[in-house]
């Protein structure tokens, strides 16, 4: 037989027992040998030899001994020479097998080492003597406890529990995380998995395999981390694979569009607007999937039902290494409210600038009256109240005293014509000028007033409150001219938060705390939406030719303006409207006005 060049590669062969070739050995040695101790009647010759005493057969006995013998101790010898030479190819095979074995134990990135029934170390590799912070020489026939660096009292108890059940009931126990202790006290956090070495007899030792998961955890702290940010966040965030089927949506997605996670995964990203909005949509996204141009676009998104807002969309494609896609990102931002104050600031800036243009002419036109009002009452004088002269001259003087009150409504409204503000209870205003409105009102109309059992101060003018009190009430009373109604009055206290101001943008000049709210509601015909950002603007109406100045919302506006206020419009086409007028508490006022003036003595 040639043995294998390469021994390492050697398998161990299974040799027949040196008893088997007995049989062929008696067949070829001993039978012959008998039938010749027959023939030459051997056996009665030894016999007579031993009763005779003579040895003249001794050297022809011992010869053909000799003779039979030698067949047999040349088979022999052969066996033997080959059992060692099977012996040293087998022991040059297992120290081959040995030394690779060796080699992939230490090469083996896991920490392995295996333990007796006494929990003492009987082999250990390269990798868990470098974790454990010491040579494999010094630790083996070291103590379990002695390789966690610990004192048996204070051992691990998930590995001991391990290993005992592994010695218990011979099956491989796992741990998805522990700590392992250097030899120098610090520990590390570990994965291990304890194995018997014999299932039939699992008090024989255990194989305890681990590795050290630091990195891994760190990894997946930062991955968590950056997990929770993006479901924290408040923009919503889309992933989706590279033919744009969604595969991730965060907590912001939910709530800004009301769809639950699990009815969109899966879903195409492409078909989510509804049918009027899908053209605009689908062709930035197939560019964007097909091509991964990046895009931003300001959308109408739809809601799960079926209310649209206004979201900021940013697409991005993620590529990989190779710069091939592998998915896409679509960060979105509801802006319904940035627009809306946005809407809200061109709006005061418009009012102001207009205010401002409205208040300069009224004021040059009041000096122009002024003189017209005199020299008319000084012509006046000398003329006969009977004659024509006269009556034209009154005419004159009607219609200047006509535009002088809407120079003062002009003034009112630019905030030019302001007065010196009291704290004050708004009931009794508001009662007041009520008690005047019901005896104009139609008896169709009726007019319903409701106050509360408390109520705060408010720094404002009595009259400026009045003024606004008639002008929405109205306001309210021709709204209903043609159906007649209800007129509800409400004055209530309110507690104005920073999310009530959050929520509605033309509460954006209130400080939260507590406010004075006057309601007007009328079962009117309501105000068309493309109407309402117009409503305070000077000389805007939506009345018939003849009926109304436009200047009674503007008067309203600016007065509220110069009370630190803000108003409301809630309204319905053929549902009426409520208009709400928020004052700050006197007490609110005061305080803030005390903060600034700490701040500037600061």
């Amino acid at each position: 037989m040639v043995a294998p060049t390469d021994l390492s590669e050697a398998p161990l062969r299974h040799h027949r027992s040196p008893y088997q070739p007995f049989v062929l050995v008696f067949l070829v040695i001993f039978l012959p040998a008998a039938v010749v101790t027959i023939k030459l009647d051997v056996f009665h010759i030894f016999v007579a030899w031993v009763l005779s005493g003579r040895v003249w057969f001794l050297d022809e006995l011992v010869s053909m001994l000799l003779l039979c013998m030698l067949p047999f101790m040349a088979y022999l010898s052969y066996r033997l020479f080959r059992l060692n030479r099977t012996l040293q190819i087998d022991e040059e095979t297992i120290r081959r097998l040995h030394q690779r074995n060796e080699s992939i134990l230490h090469a083996v990135g896991d920490g392995i080492f295996g333990l007796n029934g006494a929990g003492r170390m009987t082999v250990i590799n390269a990798s868990a003597a470098r974790m454990l912070g010491e040579s494999p020489e010094k630790l083996m026939d070291s103590h379990l406890f002695d390789i966690l660096g610990l004192p048996s009292a204070t051992v691990s108890e998930t590995v001991g529990r391990a290993l005992e059940r592994t010695w218990m009931d011979g099956q491989t126990h796992l741990c998805a995380q522990d700590f392992f202790y250097r030899m120098d006290g610090t520990s590390f956090p570990v994965e291990y998995s304890s194995s018997p070495l014999d299932p039939r007899n699992p008090r024989a030792g255990a194989v305890v395999t681990f590795r050290d998961i630091s990195r891994r955890l760190q990894i997946e702290a930062e991955l968590n981390r950056l997990a929770a940010a993006v479901n924290q966040t408040e923009e919503m965030i889309v992933i989706t694979d590279a033919q744009g089927n969604i595969i991730y949506v965060n907590s912001a997605f939910e709530t800004m569009t009301l769809y639950p996670r699990h009815e969109v995964l899966g879903c195409n990203v492409a078909h989510l607007p509804e049918k009027r909005l899908m053209e605009s949509w689908s062709d930035k996204v197939s560019q964007a999937i097909s091509q991964g141009i990046p895009f931003k676009q300001r959308f109408p998104a739809p809601k799960k039902d079926g209310t649209l807002f206004q979201a900021d969309i940013t697409w991005s494609a993620v590529r990989d290494s190779k710069g091939r896609i592998t998915g896409h990102v679509v960060v979105g931002r509801d802006i319904t409210r940035e627009l809306g104050l946005g809407r809200h600031l061109k709006k005061s800036q418009r009012l102001e600038a207009v205010g401002t243009l409205a208040g300069g002419i009224a004021h040059d036109f009041n000096n122009i009256l002024t003189a017209i009002l005199s020299y008319t009452e000084l012509t006046m004088d000398d003329l006969d109240p009977k004659g024509s002269e006269y009556r034209n001259l009154n005419e004159v003087m009607e219609a200047a005293n006509r535009a002088k009150d809407l120079v003062k409504q002009l003034l009112t409204f630019s905030r030019r014509g302001e007065r010196e503000r009291i704290p004050l209870l708004l009931s009794p205003t508001v009662k007041e000028t009520t008690s005047l409105l019901m005896a104009v009102l139609p008896d169709k109309i009726t007019l319903e007033t409701f106050f509360p059992t408390e109520e705060d101060p408010v720094l404002a003018d009595s009259s400026r409150i009045h003024q606004v009190v008639m002008n929405l009430c109205t306001n309210a009373a021709e709204a209903m001219e043609k159906t007649g109604g209800v007129i509800k009055v409400c004055l209530e206290r309110v507690q104005v938060d920073q999310t009530m101001i959050a929520n509605h943008g033309v509460l954006s000049r209130l400080r939260p705390g507590l406010h004075m709210v006057l309601t007007v509601q009328d079962q009117g015909g309501g105000i068309d939406a493309t109407h309402i950002d117009r409503l305070f603007d000077p000389f805007f109406t939506t009345k018939s030719i003849g009926k109304g100045s436009g200047l009674g919302l503007s008067v309203v506006h600016g007065i509220v303006q110069t009370h630190e206020g803000a108003i409301k419009i809630d309204s319905l086409v053929g549902k009426g409207a409520i208009f709400q007028v928020f004052l700050p508490s006197a007490l609110l006022v005061e305080s803030e006005l005390t903060r600034c003036g700490q701040r500037s003595r600061s």
